[in-house]
């Protein structure tokens, strides 16, 4: 597993706020989902390249998106990377550098 993965591997990793409410301090919902934006815009920047682009659905899901292939949704962090490798039909590197432009 890479360590993208591994930082952020299911929808309640430890490394989130607000899977962890008591550790990091109480969290509302307005912070929850300004925390999950945040990942979305992470996400997007690394598949850019890759024309994919990631959207979150009820702040419990996502949507990968490839502009001519369609899109899935998925349940976790971890298992945007298998989608994108699908829709894009080409292996997806998070840690690559500029999402495939090199």
């Amino acid at each position: 597993m890479c360590g993208f993965c591994g930082i952020w591997g299911a929808k309640n990793h430890w490394s989130l706020k607000s899977s962890n409410p008591g550790v990091f301090s109480a969290q509302s919902p307005v912070e929850r989902m300004r925390e999950r934006y945040a990942l979305c815009a992470i996400l997007n920047e690394t598949l850019r390249g890759h024309r994919l682009k990631v959207r979150d659905w009820g702040g419990e899901q996502w949507i990968v998106e490839h502009v001519s292939n369609g899109s899935e949704i998925v349940d976790s962090i971890a298992a945007v990377w298998p989608a994108a490798e699908k829709l894009s039909k080409r292996r997806v590197d998070p840690l690559e550098r500029g999402g495939g432009n090199g």
